[in-house]
């Protein structure tokens, strides 16, 4: 497998599918309140050579109802993110503004990106760079990309209030890498696929514990909502693994290992064993993990079992 294999950004335009963290009531009021929005990224397993994953958003609206979109007036772009220093519970603010209060159904970003079809830009906004070479190989997004990404999710500005949400750029999944590391030339291709979760901060919690481990290989928890990880997302021929997992993290050289920006309920994690060039094997699991919202579950030095 390719090291490349593993990248992942969130980004393809037009309709996307996402996972949604809370939602609320169908309400609405004259009286206003406050969005104010996040950005995290969960990691990227088994990539050493790559050193930053940048994505340039432009401008971020809200949908009142429909398709009527509204400038989300507190984002100020262009603004450029390095997706991997937003992990780990690291999140990038992109401001707040006040709106009506009442239910919401929608928002997009717009991307600095190079269409598909068209010639590489010379400064692209969305980028990959390389920690062995001066390499920049840009992220596609497909024709039509003005459309923006839409995440499409329920959630209540409140009457005097503030409602935070935080946007999940999932790389790991979405970045489609044609053929090996080895082979990037200037032709290079990186199609950009979505998976974007969006999350009502007060309605999620998180995961946090510490694996004791003396094996060779680096480890990586994948997180799966109670009993939906079947064996088939560990087969390496797929062209995502553990595609299925609501996030992921990675285990730090000490055994800890955090698990944020989870919505409340019972999970599975799945622990895997990772070299240089991506995933080795399933090392074990820990079953039903319960997250309350607001909360954090600590589980100390995790019992990893063998079956799921």
């Amino acid at each position: 497998m390719g090291t490349m294999k593993w990248i992942s950004a969130a980004l393809l335009g037009g309709m996307m599918t996402f996972g949604f963290v809370g939602c609320g009531s169908s309400s609405s009021s004259g009286d206003s309140g406050t969005l104010a929005l996040a950005l995290t990224d969960a990691p990227l397993a088994g990539v050493e050579n790559v050193k930053e994953v940048n994505v340039t958003i432009t401008s971020i609206e809200y949908s009142v109802s429909g398709d009527s979109w509204q400038d989300f007036g507190g984002f100020e772009g262009p603004q450029m993110f390095n997706l991997l220093e937003l992990q780990s519970g690291n999140i990038a603010e992109l401001g707040e503004t006040n709106l009506t209060a009442g239910h919401y159904t929608q928002i997009r970003l717009h991307l600095d990106a190079t269409e598909e079809h068209g010639n590489a830009a010379s400064n692209p906004g969305c980028f990959i760079t390389y920690t062995d070479s001066d390499k920049v190989t840009p992220l596609y997004i497909p024709s039509g990309s003005q459309t923006g990404i839409k995440l499409i999710g329920e959630y209540d500005v409140p009457v005097n209030g503030v409602i935070s949400l935080t946007i999940d750029f999932d790389i790991r999944k979405s970045v489609v890498v044609p053929g090996n590391v080895d082979k990037l030339d200037d032709n290079a291709s990186f199609k950009l696929k979505p998976t974007l979760r969006l999350i009502v901060d007060n309605e999620a919690g998180e995961i946090n514990g510490s694996i004791d481990y003396t094996g060779d290989y680096n480890l990586t928890v994948y997180a799966y909502e109670d009993g939906t990880y079947d064996d088939n997302e560990s087969n390496t021929s797929a062209e995502i693994m553990f595609s299925h997992a609501v996030t992921s993290a990675d285990v730090h050289p000490d055994g800890n290992f955090k698990l944020p920006f989870l919505a409340a309920g019972a999970y599975d994690l799945v622990v895997t064993e990772n070299n240089t060039s991506g995933f080795v094997d399933v090392y074990g699991y820990i079953n039903n993990v319960i997250v309350n919202a607001g909360e954090m579950t600590n589980l100390g030095t995790a019992t990893v079992e063998a079956t799921y």
